[in-house]
């Protein structure tokens, strides 16, 4: 029987079906119409059996990225919902909801029309707003849905997957823009002291000159951090923050959670891109003209009537990896006082005397003390390499020699990621410790990934994990960094036992990082900011422990280039795993001394750099990488 427009939504909303469910029936039966009826059928029958079967289900809402100037109206959010780690609804809202109320119904609206494709509601839902759990459980009332607290890592990575997919650009779905001010959920009250201060800021100009356009250290208040995870709440907390305009393009105000953020971007040798995949939280306030606004922010502005400094000079805010994906009041509050103080500071003025917020000079250059001393430097070199029957060292050259073999690397990873979580389940821990293992062994087989199976890892790999992967990439829980240095042993014991692979090497690594933590715990310094500062550190460290090859090649001006075609790239890495390939080696025939194992090394380099190479047409590797330098 077909369902009338004004016809009540038959999955129990109690709206209209043209208010609820009928675009997403309208979604399926084109994807039923693309892919053909039977195998439509046939795939949503594999997913919709799991999920009847799971008690716990999860949602979530957030902002889409924004692109000012390319549709004047358009304020889009999507909406989530997963179970048994599949997606059963996701949409794209033409609207972004604001208030608890409001994003309370947008999420039962999607939670129904989920429930009218796999037919039955969860016992459970969980949301990642804490703030949400009573208005959903107002908008679900009766229906036996218990909702509460919690963020699956089923339901982030998918939120995630999503939000990057419509944002192509460098942040990929990070970014979280606001598209109207009253999303942010601040009052009228302090959105009129956002623009107040703004329009300040505008006017004291502190681009126009060295002395005022920073960078700075901001003293800020507690509220300025408290929603940050992964950070202590001291009753006062250091951002960085980098005025934007010297170059006479792009105006306004960057904040940094964390000062060595920007210390990445303003001394950073590599791209753009590669500086902003390290970054934590940071807040930026820029100024356009009125047309380059949404149409809703516009006319808010102009309702409200508040300052504004010119023509060019209507204030917006965005943020980059911020919690729950969305620029929030207290967003709004943070970057008042920032652009307070700042123009302030750029007429002279006491910033603490007169916003409370105090105004300091900041040296990227010096941000980031050296913490090389805290590795481990043995006086002998020592082997790297695994061991046990499931150990293939060389299998590290093969793995990505063609997409078909990368492919294997990864499926065969993912059993093994599956075998551990089964294996875990069997072992006398709590469920936290569980949880946290489980996690960060999903990291461990992400950074393994297409390239590196689990029987050909090095010391270099396992270093590299720790003090690189893990606190720049990983996007891990508070609860799991600080539960990693266990984690690990948890992971290698089961590689030892289960899977025929040992890491001679791992039980001093692991040491070490013990020995960091507690080390950084006399400073009352959490682990996820020690790692990250000694993410700084980790390749002047593997250089000195002769765990990377020379940079520079004989007869190539400028040698090894950090910005690589994707020819010289594969090229690099096979050195690498080359390289360490030969220090195992070397060191198993009996040479331990550092200088003479360099020397062998370099020397072994030299020889494949000009040898013809099949995967180049017969070209050497010295040919190829000065091909490129000359383009």
């Amino acid at each position: 029987m077909k369902i009338a427009r004004n016809d009540p939504c038959p999955c129990g909303s109690g709206k209209k079906y043209k208010a609820c469910c009928k675009v997403q029936d309208e979604v399926r039966a084109r994807a039923r119409a693309l892919i053909g009826e039977d195998a439509f059928d046939e795939a949503e029958a594999t997913w919709t059996a799991a999920a009847r079967e799971a008690e716990v289900w999860a949602a979530d809402l957030a902002p889409t990225p924004g692109y000012f100037g390319k549709s004047p109206d358009a304020v889009p959010s999507l909406v989530m919902v997963t179970a048994a780690g599949f997606v059963v609804h996701s949409e794209m809202l033409p609207y972004r909801p604001a208030g608890p109320g409001e994003r309370a119904r947008a999420v039962a609206a999607a939670v129904n029309a989920a429930t009218r494709v796999v037919g039955v509601l969860p016992r459970r839902l969980e949301v990642p707003h804490e703030e949400l759990v009573e208005a959903l459980g107002h908008e679900l009332v009766g229906r036996g849905v218990r909702v509460e607290y919690g963020d699956p890592e089923d339901l982030f990575e998918a939120m995630n997957e999503a939000l990057a997919s419509v944002d192509p650009g460098v942040s990929q779905g990070k970014m979280a823009v606001a598209l109207t001010w009253r999303e942010t959920e601040a009052s009228g009250h302090e959105l009129a002291d956002f623009h107040e201060a703004a329009a300040a800021f505008y006017a004291a100009a502190p681009w126009a000159s060295e002395e005022t356009e920073g960078p700075f250290l901001l003293d800020l208040p507690r509220e300025s951090h408290e929603h940050l995870p992964g950070l202590d709440l001291p009753e006062r907390h250091q951002w960085a923050a980098s005025v934007m305009g010297s170059m006479g393009e792009s105006f306004g105000l960057a904040l940094y959670s964390q000062p060595s953020d920007l210390a990445d971007i303003l001394t950073a040798d590599n791209s753009l891109e590669a500086a902003l995949e390290a970054i934590g939280f940071s807040i930026t306030v820029d100024f356009d003209r009125k047309s380059e606004l949404t149409r809703p922010m516009q006319r808010e502005i102009a309702a409200a009537r508040w300052p504004i400094a010119g023509s060019r000079a209507y204030p917006r805010l965005f943020g980059f990896g911020l919690p729950g994906r969305r620029v929030t009041a207290r967003d709004v509050r943070l970057a008042t006082l920032a652009l307070r103080a700042i123009a302030v500071h750029a007429c002279g003025g006491d910033t603490l005397a007169e916003t409370g917020v105090a105004v300091t000079p900041f040296d990227p250059e010096a941000e980031v003390e050296s913490r090389e001393d805290w590795f481990r430097f043995p006086d002998q070199a020592q082997p790297i390499g695994p061991e046990g029957p499931g150990a293939e060292l060389e299998a590290g050259l093969r793995a990505w020699d063609t997409d078909e073999q990368g492919l294997q690397v990864e499926a065969a990873e993912e059993e093994r990621f599956g075998r551990f979580v089964g294996w875990l389940e069997g072992q006398e821990r709590s469920d936290v410790e569980k949880e946290a293992d489980r996690q960060n062994a999903r990291h461990w087989a992400d950074f393994l990934g297409r390239i590196l199976p689990a029987g050909a890892v090095t010391e270099y790999d396992l270093r590299l994990f720790l003090y690189n992967y893990y606190p720049r990439k990983a996007d891990a829980t508070v609860g799991a960094i600080r539960e990693l240095p266990r984690s690990m042993r948890v992971i290698v014991r089961f590689l030892e036992e289960r899977e025929g692979i040992r890491y001679p090497f791992a039980s001093g690594v692991l040491e070490e990082l013990e020995g960091i933590e507690a080390r950084a715990r006399e400073q009352d310094e959490p682990l996820e900011d020690t790692l990250k500062i000694l993410s700084y550190d980790i390749y002047e460290y593997l250089n000195t422990r002769v765990l990377l090859p020379v940079d520079d090649s004989p007869g190539v001006p400028g040698g090894w280039p950090e910005l690589m075609t994707i020819e010289v790239a594969q090229l690099r890495q096979e050195l690498q795993r080359r390289w360490l390939l030969w220090f195992e080696g070397i060191v198993r025939n009996g040479e331990v001394d550092h200088a003479v194992l360099e020397e062998e090394l370099e020397a072994l380099q030299r020889e494949w750099e000009t040898t013809p190479h099949p995967r180049v047409d017969g070209r050497t590797p010295a040919e190829v990488v000065a091909a490129q330098q000359e383009l």
